[in-house]
């Protein structure tokens, strides 16, 4: 590949930078063809270089702050005040165009990650390919870039990943010199991985990024995660695998994103990095090492939470019918042309409950914690606590929420169909709720 060049003196405009930029500075990406001789790359991952604090990319030479957020508002795993106004169509310009032979391929995982996105938030990614025209409108677009660039200030290569938060895009200053995604995959994965690998190693980029865009911030920087990191051996091991120093270590995982948060702990979020063993620990001295795979695709939190953050225009609720009791026996529901079915109950005891799910839909299940005082039409998503969630079931198949709940405590379940924007053929589902005895909650009643 040919060595990055620094060939602007200056940061252009707005429109400079989206029309000609990239056919200025950026480098050429090699074809299938040309990298066929490219070594494999086995167990191939992808990790986001977005700073915390405000949401900035590790864009060369960027000094500008983003707006701020108000202390005090949930953030994690949402940042409430960057999230779009439901119903928004996100015009999305793929902005390299379509002269080398990758992007087609690349473009096309893209557009196949954002519908998933779209399943459960209600936004919509209008993809165009080339840079906006001069008269498009300014606010509700992103800009997304796939090939290494060169800036006088340094150089983006492949496997950068990264993405302005939700309404951050709308920030023309920073529009002006910067795409708002860059999700720069090298095109020797196409030679070196195949089947899963390559599915992993695209959706988990883009999941990620697009979860950014539409204003969800990274999981592990929770102040409630349940784990600490080891050092110095976590700063060995990302500078010996990305050449990350301390600061940027420091910045994209030491650092707590501020506020409380609107779920539980979620491991398997998309948004979580891939922690291996041996560079973090538990909290509590019992616990052990703590470490998580790559997750590549979204969690049921997630889904939720995007759901919670992006409703329908008008939500419709569907109170159960027959509300399950306490004891396993299931009862019937129906979304009866609602969007969702809901269930209020006040747990007897302090334990974990499960809630299991059969029949011929198959659910999005959340349980939540409403003691805030959260009302139907839901008005405050902020006084919402997601307690756990499970997607799945339809026939032949059940699925099982799990939740760590408090004796006293008001509670909520909500049952969508699995795909909440999608008009489901059938609407039935059982439901069964029952205390379990494998354990009990340790803290937080």
């Amino acid at each position: 590949m040919t060595p990055p060049r620094s060939t602007r003196s200056r940061s252009p405009d707005r429109r400079d930078f989206l029309r000609a930029a990239f056919a200025a500075g950026v480098l050429a990406v090699g074809s299938p063809g040309s990298a066929a001789a490219a070594p494999a790359v086995p167990g191939r991952r992808f990790l986001c270089g977005n700073v915390p604090a405000t949401g900035n990319p590790y864009y060369p030479g960027l000094t500008e702050t983003l707006p701020t957020t108000i202390p005090g508002i949930p953030r994690a795993i949402i940042n409430l005040q960057k999230a779009w106004k439901p119903g928004t169509t996100l015009t999305t310009y793929l902005l390299n165009g379509t002269a080398d032979p990758c992007l087609p391929f690349f473009y096309d995982r893209i557009a196949r990650a954002a519908a998933i996105w779209e399943r459960y938030a209600n936004v919509k990614f209008e993809f165009k390919i080339g840079p906006p025209a001069p008269d498009d409108c300014p606010c509700d677009l992103l800009t997304v870039n796939c090939l290494p660039f060169a800036t006088r200030d340094g150089a983006m290569g492949v496997d950068t990943f990264n993405s302005l938060v939700g309404t951050d895009a709308r920030v023309d200053d920073l529009k002006s010199r910067i795409p708002t995604m860059n999700l720069i995959f090298d095109p020797r994965v196409l030679t070196g991985l195949s089947g899963p690998e390559l599915t992993s190693y695209f959706d988990g980029a883009i999941l990620h990024e697009m979860g950014h865009a539409l204003g969800f911030d990274h999981e592990h920087q929770r102040r409630d995660r349940p784990f600490k990191w080891k050092k110095p051996a976590v700063y060995d091991f990302f500078w010996d695998r990305l050449g990350w120093g301390r600061q940027m270590v420091d910045d994209q995982l030491d650092k707590f994103v501020e506020g409380a948060s609107v779920t539980v702990f979620d491991p398997k979020s998309v948004m979580m990095y891939p922690i291996p063993a041996g560079i973090a620990e538990y909290e509590d001295p019992a616990g052990g090492p703590f470490e998580t795979a790559g997750n590549h695709t979204v969690s049921p939190m997630d889904m939720v939470t995007a759901v919670w953050a992006y409703p329908p225009c008008q939500e419709e609720f569907a109170p159960l019918t027959t509300p399950p009791v306490l004891g396993g026996v299931p009862v019937a529901g129906r979304l009866a042309g609602k969007n969702v079915a809901v269930f209020d109950f006040i747990p007897p005891r302090t334990a974990t409950y499960e809630f299991e799910f059969a029949g011929p839909m198959p659910v999005l299940a959340g349980v939540s914690d409403v003691s805030q005082g959260t009302r139907l039409p839901r008005a405050r998503l902020e006084d919402v606590y997601l307690c756990g969630a499970a997607e799945g079931g339809g026939p032949g198949r059940r699925v099982v929420v799990s939740a760590d709940l408090c004796a006293g405590n008001p509670y909520r379940l909500e049952v969508w169909h699995a795909v909440p924007r999608q008009t489901p053929v059938v609407d039935a589902f059982t439901v069964a709720f029952r205390e379990t005895t494998r354990r009990r909650p340790a803290s937080g009643c």
